[in-house]
């Protein structure tokens, strides 16, 4: 009994290795799951090992090389000290559907109130939530905003303390980012906040690599330094991630030694199995610090980023 649930733990650990050298987008909800699957191969190959059962180990420690080899980047911490502006933004996934969008709206005001926030980005922002914000007193705090909530999932807003200096393409669709250029202490910072649609369903996984590539192509062609917050409905695990980020952004939370905590979901007894709500740190920003934040009534946890500009996009005062 024992040597057949070691090697269900191996087959499906392999069954995982094997279906990263296909990009299909049918795979990515199974992908996302990739350190959970593949991580027990690890102890068992080293009972394996042990026991002398060489074939079983060999598939272990092979399934475990490869998991070493994806999760391998996570490991390079990039800190670095820098004396440009600071910027704080906080982004949630508020869930449309919920049913407090009160309380949500509350909660994040009063992070931005108590942690001075600059920018507030959120995803599936609907007129009840924005509406809320408003009653609350949003306007005194964060007085810009760019995109329009409306009532389903599609529309992500941004709500900034400083003035927005241009506002940018919200996208194809079916959902819309929102894109706006903002200064920090006379350093402009595009900031682009986005939500593809998920990897499920005949509906709407067609809509998941175009919109991640729309928003990277956007964001690559920015004359200035980018930051792109979102509910990604992606993981490290997925290949289109990693293109995503390629060599032009970091994860601030990979950057700050935070890449293995979790996102979703965050509304079950059980605690969030991968993240999918990224700070991607384009070049001439500087990740410093990122906090985990929990939303009233949604299913993904919020963050707060901490991000310092390079001085050489500092405008001379």
């Amino acid at each position: 009994m024992v040597d057949t649930l070691l090697w269900i733990v191996a087959a499906f650990g392999g069954l995982m290795a094997v279906s990263h050298l296909v990009d299909v987008d049918r795979l990515a909800p199974w992908h996302a799951l990739t350190p959970w699957v593949m991580a027990p191969s690890g102890p068992v190959g080293l009972f394996a090992l042990a026991a002398g059962r060489w074939l079983l180990a060999g598939l272990c420690l092979v399934v475990t090389a490869i998991l070493a080899v994806l999760a391998w980047p996570m490991s390079r911490r990039r800190t670095g000290v820098t004396d440009g502006p600071r910027l704080t933004v906080l982004y949630a996934n508020v869930k449309f559907d919920q049913p407090t969008p009160q309380l949500a709206a509350r909660a994040l005001l009063d992070v931005v109130t108590a942690r001075r926030v600059e920018v507030l980005a959120v995803s599936e922002a609907t007129l009840a939530f924005a509406e809320a914000l408003e009653a609350f007193g949003m306007a005194h705090e964060l007085p810009h905003r760019v995109g329009a909530p409306v009532t389903g999932p599609e529309a992500s807003v941004l709500w900034s303390r400083n003035a927005v200096r241009e506002m940018g393409d919200a996208g194809p669709g079916p959902t819309w980012d929102a894109d706006a250029v903002i200064e920090v202490d006379g350093a402009p910072v595009r900031i682009i906040v986005t939500h593809p649609l998920p990897p499920v369903g005949g509906d709407m996984r067609p809509h998941w690599r175009p919109g991640l590539a729309s928003t990277a192509r956007r964001a690559r062609r920015s004359s200035e330094p980018v930051l792109v917050v979102g509910d990604l409905n992606a993981a490290r695990w997925h290949r289109v991630w990693r293109r995503f980020v390629g060599d032009e952004f970091v994860s601030a939370h990979e950057a700050t030694g935070r890449g293995w905590t979790m996102s979703w979901p965050a509304d079950r007894w059980f605690p969030p199995v991968v993240r999918l709500d990224h700070a991607l740190c384009g070049r001439g920003l500087e990740p410093l610090a990122v906090e985990e934040v929990r939303v009233p009534g949604s299913d993904h946890r919020g963050f707060v980023v901490s991000i310092a500009i390079s001085e050489r996009n500092a405008r001379p005062r």
